[in-house]
């Protein structure tokens, strides 16, 4: 292989590592609850990366990430590439290093499959690494030795990519783990996701308005699954509640049916909580049920658990100036009755089930309580849709 093809190769290397990394520090957020709800590689509806890091398919094992085993792969290729511009390694590495580009390439298309057929959803930063795979490859096939140039693999040439192989995969497990945290032993995702499905369903109502929110039309089937959750705007677990269930809501769109309550969690507006708390809920839940009617509750939702930190007297008014929302009539609504009867009948309804902390999920009518992992979500949904 001459400089230039090995140069090629050592920077797709490079840049498939640092793709990698990136994706594997995303993967955490996401399933820790701390990516927003817009990321950096999400276009409109065909690209979310937060849905694809949400899904059973990104994870390796143990709760580990594709991506965390791609980066060692890049890693391996990198220093391997760096390697054969000795004489010595020159020729020998490149069938080695031809056939990890061969995996590579079969495992991008593999999973570009499951994007297109299974996810429906694609992923920048995956595409990312199947274009440097597939790179990678048309760059050893144009490039490879004559026949004059080749030289006999010997088995010490094999241990010495399958060693470099082994270490880079090695290291890129043990660099993901770090960045891992603390995380939910398996044992416990597994208890929580019996515990929930053996919990006896109870009755939820829907409202009117919350029905037609979520989503449903004359002209579709009512989804086989309904989540519902009763959650206050200013509770920090409510925001990581949502932040680590909606990308999985991505994968079932027309399946499953999400429906919000509120449950502020201030004495302005809930009789159970005695004293003030979170001072603006009332007037963010007020805020939740005007979205609605001008259909832009998902825009306000997002944004309100975003701006948790920020958030004051006035925020909800500010949020749908900025999200597009009709100001005057938001602002009339805002202290309509009829808006803080609708606020009541949530809170009423949450108090009849014994809502004792937000938020709190009912799924097909099953109580959760506290925000869940995405594997947690994933599982049980596919539970409850067979």
């Amino acid at each position: 292989m001459t400089r230039k093809t090995l140069t090629a190769l050592s920077l797709l290397a490079g840049a498939g590592l640092v793709i990698s990394l990136i994706q594997t520090s995303h993967f955490f957020s996401v399933r820790q609850g701390l990516a927003g709800f817009d990321s950096f590689c999400k276009i409109g509806a065909a690209f979310d990366c937060n849905a694809i890091d949400a899904s059973p398919y990104a994870e390796l094992f143990a709760g580990l990430p594709l991506s965390g085993a791609a980066a060692g792969w890049f890693l391996a290729m990198l220093v391997l590439t760096l390697l054969a511009r000795s004489a010595e390694f020159a020729s020998v590495l490149y069938p080695w290093v031809m056939g990890m580009s061969a995996v590579g390439s079969v495992v991008s298309l593999i999973y570009l499959g499951i994007m297109v057929r299974v996810l429906h959803v694609g992923c920048l930063l995956c595409l990312g690494v199947d274009l440097i795979n597939w790179s990678s490859l048309a760059v050893l096939l144009v490039n490879r030795p004559r026949a004059s140039e080749k030289a006999g693999v010997s088995s010490g040439d094999l241990k010495t990519g399958a060693w470099v192989t082994a270490l880079s995969l090695a290291l890129a497990i043990v660099v993901a783990k770090g960045m891992q945290g603390e995380a939910p032993a398996r044992t416990e995702l597994d208890e929580r996701v019996a515990s929930i499905l053996a919990t006896e369903p109870v009755a939820v109502n829907l409202p009117a308005r919350l029905t037609k929110a979520s989503g449903d039309t004359a002209q579709q089937a009512t989804p086989k699954v309904t989540i519902i959750k009763f959650s206050d705007f200013q509770c920090p677990s409510c925001r990581v509640g949502a932040q680590t269930l909606h990308p999985v809501l991505r994968r079932y769109e027309g399946r499953v049916r999400f429906v919000y309550r509120n449950f502020p969690l201030d004495s302005a507006c809930n009789r159970v909580i005695q004293r003030p708390m979170h001072p603006h809920a009332c007037e963010l839940a007020a805020g939740a049920i005007c979205s609605e009617q001008q259909q832009k509750f998902e825009e306000y939702y997002q944004k309100v658990f975003e701006e948790q930190p920020m958030l004051a007297r006035g925020s909800a008014l500010e949020i749908a100036r900025r999200t597009g929302m009709d100001a005057g009539r938001f602002e009339t609504c805002l202290t309509d009755p009829a808006t803080l009867a609708a606020v009541n009948q949530d809170v009423e309804e949450g108090i009849a089930l014994n809502i004792e902390s937000t938020p709190t999920f009912f799924v097909n009518g099953r109580r959760v309580t506290g925000a869940q992992p995405p594997e947690v979500w994933n599982r049980v949904i596919e539970s409850l849709l067979r």
